[in-house]
């Protein structure tokens, strides 16, 4: 049920101010969030409960189209403590109101498998190799991913209404501008790069498109069958003779698939911009096929980090959406935790989960010289943005000013060159000892099949 009251600014300021109930009459109860005007400086509050028998400040604020940044900077004036005013009221345009109205929480996962999050944990790996410790990344740094984004409204919006080309907009662009207000350092993968895999991924959710998109006729057999036949591997490949080879090598055992993804890293890391996206997948594919449904040899395809990073992606994808997939485990269940974070109940009438939404970021930031605004945020050196309702990602937020802030700067400064330089050697090492194992161990086993003995217990390994 849906309480909607029609207001002025003096109104609405007069409402705050005294903290009573609204009148009855002038209260509309409705299932729906039907057709309304908001014209001018009209306001059309509207809570998920009735406002005439206690005070409560609304759940939402729908203004006139345009209006959005200067209804929230007019609120910056008259609500100083109730700073950020997204926070605990979301103001919205008619048209995204209606957005937000319109959404629930779909099955969307259950066709798709762990595809989101083989895409969440990818691309935040793909940010931080060469900085930090992989395998140490808070899970901030995975949450303020895009695909992060995207994942959320996947769960809250039909597919139609994600995979249009206005919403992706939409996203790409407040994501992208969230990290330009705060001042977050250009990513090495761009927008642009991201949302092309995850059309991809959405495109291929319709059963009944008969298209000639190569890669998403790939995918949808990959969904289906659990890995492409020959013929389709074939087509991917710029030299059918070699992708035969390589398929041999991806049906044997893993130490030879090994040896096949560093063939296709030679054989598929140059080439043309129209064929970038394609050498992509195809890399993504072969190296997911190591150990189908895992993301056990992402470092397998670190080599082309400069040349070809979104392959990392492909990976994800590949990993995430076999039937035998294994992406939730990945991490000490990170998959599992993400997962509960994505599925939680949402709707546009609850109070808001963010610290701020984009609007109200870019009324107090934009033109602004004398650094950041002060306002109270959940998590110490974290913001979270709502970018369109129920959507949020999130950037790191410090005070310039915190005496321990710098002096973590200048820590980091004086270590960086040396860290930087050693965490690829150290990745690379690693790798080949991996790698060293898995020969070995096939050797073992071929030996012992020789000799017809019984197999003893491997050794165990680091993952």
């Amino acid at each position: 049920m849906i309480y909607l009251w029609k207001c002025d600014r003096e109104q609405f300021v007069e409402f705050i101010s005294r903290r009573t109930p609204v009148l009855t009459k002038g209260v509309v109860k409705s299932e729906i969030l039907e057709d309304f005007s908001v014209q001018g400086d009209d306001i059309l509050l509207a809570w998920n409960s009735s406002p005439t028998e206690v005070f409560s400040l609304p759940r939402a604020a729908i203004v006139a189209e345009g209006k959005t940044q200067d209804f929230l900077a007019w609120c910056s004036t008259y609500f100083r403590n109730i700073r950020p005013f997204t926070a605990h009221c979301r103001v919205e345009s008619p048209s995204n109101a209606r957005l937000a109205a319109s959404a629930s929480a779909t099955n969307w996962t259950t066709g798709n498998r762990s595809v989101d999050l083989g895409l969440i944990i990818t691309e935040a790996i793909a940010y931080s190799i060469g900085r930090v410790d992989i395998n140490r990344l808070p899970f901030s740094a995975f949450t303020r991913t895009m695909s992060y984004a995207i994942a959320k409204a996947v769960r809250n919006y039909e597919v139609t209404t994600v995979s249009s080309q206005e919403y992706q907009d939409h996203i790409e662009q407040g994501w992208e501008a969230t990290r330009k207000l705060v001042g977050n350092a250009p990513l090495e993968l761009s927008p642009s790069d991201i949302r092309s895999v995850w059309e991809t991924v959405l495109f291929c959710e319709s059963q009944n498109n008969k298209s000639n998109d190569l890669l998403a006729n790939a995918l949808r057999e990959i969904k289906l069958e659990g890995q492409l036949s020959k013929n389709s591997w074939i087509n991917l490949m710029p030299d059918a003779e070699i992708a035969s080879k390589l398929w041999i090598a991806m049906e044997g055992p893993r130490e030879g698939r090994v040896v096949a993804v560093e063939h296709g890293i030679q054989v598929l890391g140059k080439g043309t911009k129209s064929t970038r996206k394609i050498r992509a997948f195809a890399m993504g594919y072969l190296a997911s096929r190591v150990r189908p449904g895992s993301l056990d040899h992402l470092s397998l395809v670190f080599p082309l980090i400069d040349d070809l990073r979104e392959s990392l992606l492909w990976y994800g994808v590949c990993a995430g959406i076999v039937p035998e997939t294994t992406v939730d485990n990945y991490s000490k269940g990170l998959g599992w935790l993400m997962r509960r974070e994505l599925g939680r109940p949402s709707h546009w009438l609850e109070r808001p989960v963010c610290d701020i939404a984009l609007p109200e970021l870019k009324t107090l930031l934009e033109n602004r010289e004398d650094g950041k605004p002060e306002f109270r945020t959940i998590s110490r050196g974290v913001l979270d943005v709502e970018i369109l309702p129920l959507i949020s990602t999130n950037v790191r937020w410090v005070d310039q000013t915190d005496s321990e802030v710098v002096y973590k700067r200048e820590i980091q400064k004086s270590l960086f060159r040396e860290e930087s330089r050693l965490d690829m050697e150290v990745h690379e090492i690693l790798r080949r000892i991996e790698e060293s194992a898995m020969s070995l161990d096939a050797i073992r086993e071929h030996v012992e099949r020789a000799l017809g003995k019984s197999k003893p217990k491997r050794r165990s390994r680091r993952k």
